[in-house]
């Protein structure tokens, strides 16, 4: 039913020509109910009269002749509105209770459905706020709609000939309408109160002014929301194909094109029409942004939508949308960085490629079996063979348990949680964040191994000559530790080293203000952690964590022994890398080698020791803790002999330079001189660092000036040419100048 409501205020009442729109169609009253009434366009014309009235209201305007309740009366032989017999009495709204007993009796006027014009001329000042709040209010409990709202601005008055237009109000409540609408579609992702109001005739009516070309261009919201239905249905049933499709409704990418396309064009346009929406489509077209992509092949379309889909429904907690949307996204992620982008869509290089990669990989990380389908074998390259094979090594750790993560997690929402796995709902729901992140991160980590796989070549000469003829026959733009004794090899750009004449300068790792090279080639001596940080600073990707490279130019400098004097954090992350270390395989260099492939193994496996979001974070450090708990076992299962003086070990790769303390002796022992068979090198250190004999000096004094080091630590010269035999008996010789040496001092 179309009801007017409006309030009789206890005021005086002057009579005056009220018009609404058009001056020469215009009623004479003062009381601005009847001309309302009598000049509404057909649509609005109610058939009930509803008139709120207070005591002193009822006394004033109402009851008295000639008052409110006789002109209605008057204007039904004009309008065939039944006239009211009693006004709807209200309290004066002194108090909150009685406030919201105004509340309460301007619903109770209201039915399911109920068509509302409303006019908030008179009464107290603070009912047009009520008003207004009871009908949205009903909007939603009672499914209401307001035609529009008037006031008659007797102030506005023209005093020459008595005119006082009637305004309408109803663009402020269809602004609340449309704020309220824009609001749903970003907070849930649900369009469907935007397409509604932009179809419904009479809304647009309300924003359409007087130019009949206005309400013409009206059109262009209607076709702006019907696109953007059609994106959100697009998003709620995940369909992720590349924008290639002309059918919009098969592509979150296309659809998001057109979507583009038309609010641009509305935004733009110089329109009165759109004038008051255009902030609200400012803000859509803000947020819907991150679907935008300059990407043209097919998988990375793919993965930027993909990407999109998941941030979306995150922050929709559109779960099932977000997990669907992740796992095909890592799959699409697969195909375009390491097959075939063009065939990223298809359902059968999907499976066989991205699923065999990820099933490889997945098999790696949990240590089971993987077999690859013959039928795989039938459709797939050499090249894509070779990967599926190697897929753990391209992947990584991250990726692989994120991927690993996912596709669980999506298994368990697909089959209803009615599993013996089934996850809390909440556990859910956050995984969905986390993993988002986490993939992210994972994403980054390929694509920085690329980069670097695809810009940096890191060369290793084992020793000076062949470093120095390297130098000779190719350019080298930076050099990190490419130090030989005292000789150092510097690079074009960049030179990091800090052992021998050069011991004042900061550790590579440590180093400030690093220039970053955007592509080049690097020379390195050996790689271990020290080293490896000055790379990946000069490549821009050096994990953040300044504590963590303080503890390792402290080790650097000074022995593995100072550990101890980090804080616990550190000591647990400086392990973590010792463990994954030790776990890689020992290769012994005796010619140039590249090494690049081990600068991005170490860049992954920082990022899963220092990024304590990382997906692999807490793996990493539990491997850390024990392989610090077995280590010691280990080194001294190495020990050969030992005395007050010297501790003299013999190992195949067990770090044993730092082993000072004797658990036979009960004491920590000043000198350690370690063989290591598998990299044919002797190493003498100090528990002191060097305060007492100079470790450099002692190695430099049996091998001559390409053995190296530091006062604290030193060794033969690097990739020493020599036979097993030889290399006992110098070690045999160290260790006995060693004791000498420290025994003299004692003495």
């Amino acid at each position: 039913m179309k009801k007017f409501i409006s309030c009789l205020g206890a005021g005086r009442y002057i009579s005056t020509d009220y018009y609404l729109s058009d001056p020469t169609h215009s009623c004479a009253t003062p009381y601005i109910q009847r001309a309302t009434i009598e000049l509404l366009p057909e649509e609005e014309k109610p058939e009930q009269i509803l008139i709120l009235t207070t005591t002193m209201a009822e006394e004033k305007h109402w009851n008295i002749e000639g008052g409110l309740k006789d002109q209605l009366k008057e204007s039904e032989k004009i309008t065939h509105i039944p006239a009211p017999e009693a006004s709807v009495h209200i309290p004066d709204g002194i108090d909150d209770q009685e406030k919201w007993q105004m509340f309460y009796t301007i619903l109770n006027l209201l039915e399911e459905g109920d068509e509302v014009v409303a006019d908030i001329t008179h009464g107290f000042r603070f009912l047009p706020m009520l008003m207004v709040s009871v009908l949205n209010y009903a909007k939603i409990v009672k499914k209401i709609k307001v035609l529009n709202i008037y006031y008659g601005a007797y102030e506005a008055k023209d005093p020459k000939n008595n005119m006082t237009p009637i305004l309408s109000m109803g663009l402020y409540d269809q602004l609340l309408d449309w704020s309220n609408a824009t609001s749903t579609f970003l907070k849930y992702g649900n369009s469907d109160d935007f397409v509604r109001m932009a179809n419904e005739d009479i809304k647009l009516q309300r924003l359409s002014y007087t130019s009949k070309e206005e309400h013409a261009k009206a059109s262009e919201i209607t076709k702006f929301a019907d696109s953007l239905q059609t994106f959100t249905e697009n998003v709620e049933t995940c369909r992720g194909k590349a924008a290639a499709r002309k059918n919009e409704s098969k592509s979150i990418a296309r659809a998001y094109e057109m979507l583009r396309k038309k609010l641009s064009l509305l935004v733009s346009k110089d329109n009165r029409l759109l004038a008051p929406l255009v902030p609200l489509l400012e803000i859509i077209q803000k947020e819907t942004d991150l679907f935008r992509t300059d990407a043209t092949d097919p998988g990375s379309q793919m993965v930027d939508t993909g990407m999109a889909t998941v941030r979306w429904c995150i922050d929709r907690k559109k779960v099932s949308q977000a997990f669907t949307a992740m796992e095909e996204t890592l799959m699409s992620y697969i195909c375009k960085t390491f097959g075939n982008t063009e065939r990223t869509e298809e359902k059968e290089y999907r499976e066989f490629f991205a699923g065999s990669v990820l099933a490889s990989a997945i098999a790696e990380l949990s240590q089971s079996n993987f077999q690859l389908k013959e039928e795989c074998k039938k459709i797939l390259t050499e090249e894509e063979i070779v990967i599926i094979k190697d897929a753990y090594h391209f992947l990584g750790n991250g990726f692989t348990k994120v991927a690993d993560d996912i596709q669980q997690t999506r298994n368990d929402i697909n089959h209803f949680g009615i599993r013996e796995t089934a996850q809390d709902s909440k556990k859910i729901i956050q995984k969905m964040k986390d993993l988002y992140q986490e993939l992210l991160l994972s994403m980054e980590e390929i694509e920085n191994g690329r980069r670097i796989r695809k810009n940096y070549a890191v060369i290793l000469a084992p020793n000076y000559a062949q470093a120095e003829e390297y130098t000779r026959n190719h350019d080298v733009d930076a050099t990190v530790e490419a130090e030989y004794g005292d000789l150092c090899i510097e690079g074009s750009l960049v030179t990091l080293a800090h052992h021998g004449s050069r011991s004042h300068n900061p550790a590579p790792c440590n180093t400030e203000h690093v220039p970053k090279l955007e592509e080049g080639r690097i020379l390195v001596s050996h790689v271990d952690l020290d080293a490896l940080g000055g790379i990946l600073d000069i490549m821009g990707v050096k994990p953040e964590d300044k504590a963590f490279w303080q503890g390792a130019e402290l080790i650097d400098v000074n022995g593995l022994h100072h550990i101890h004097e980090l804080s616990q954090q550190v000591q647990d992350k400086l392990n973590a890398f010792y463990a994954w270390k030790d776990a890689r395989p020992h290769n012994r260099h005796t010619e140039i080698t590249d090494v690049t492939e081990s600068i991005i193994a170490g860049y992954k496996a920082l990022n899963e020791i220092l990024d304590q979001t990382h997906p692999y974070h807490q793996k990493a450090l539990e491997k850390g803790t024990a392989w610090e708990k077995n280590a010691s076992s280990m080194v001294e299962a190495k020990l050969v002999k030992e005395s007050p003086y010297v501790r003299c070990f013999e190992t195949d790769g067990v770090f044993c330079s730092a082993a000072y303390y004797s658990p036979n002796l009960g004491q920590i022992i000043p000198a350690t001189v370690v063989l290591n068979t598998k990299y044919r090198s002797i190493t003498v250190a100090f528990a002191d660092g060097g305060k007492t004999e100079n470790a450099m000096q002692i190695v430099q004094s049996l091998w001559g000036p390409q053995a190296g080091g530091r006062a604290g630590i030193a060794g033969s010269p690097r990739n020493w040419d020599i036979s097993p035999e030889d290399l006992t008996a110098e070690w045999e010789k160290c260790c006995e100048m060693v004791e000498e040496k420290m025994r003299e001092g004692k003495e």
